[in-house]
């Protein structure tokens, strides 16, 4: 888990904003926002972990959504990948249309998506959405 403080300092090294400057704005000291960046980082890195642990065990399925994809098409595929792994979805198919609609918004023009994603399909039939990761 990510704290606010951590996510704060993440957010605004990510905008181009050296520690010392981050210090300044939150008034902190240079060495609190390296110490809250590395945590962070950290926190990340074991959440990917935890991810990759998941996927390996069978307890979650990744589904890669390729640039272009048609938003329909993304739909069936998750259908189709979770009736392969015998995952029982939550939601029905409107529900995770609407799903990819509200959380790939700024992704999709014309029906299609403009950049790569990665859908997870949990054991128990929950579905998240992420950016693709290398």
């Amino acid at each position: 888990m990510l704290t606010e403080r951590q996510l704060t300092v993440m957010h605004l090294r990510s905008q181009g904003l050296t520690q010392s400057e981050v210090a300044r704005k939150l008034k902190l000291t240079r060495q609190d926002v390296s110490a809250l960046e590395r945590s962070g980082i950290r926190n990340l890195e074991s959440a990917f972990d935890a991810i990759d642990l998941a996927c390996g065990k069978g307890v979650a399925r990744r589904i890669r959504l390729v640039r272009g994809t048609h938003i329909l098409d993304a739909g069936r595929e998750i259908l189709k990948q979770a009736d392969a792994s015998g995952i029982r979805l939550q939601r029905s198919i409107v529900d995770i249309l609407q799903l990819l609609r509200i959380e790939l918004q700024e992704s999709i023009y014309g029906g299609m998506l403009r950049e790569e994603r990665e859908v997870l399909l949990l054991y128990n039939g929950h579905v998240r959405i992420a950016p693709l990761r290398e």
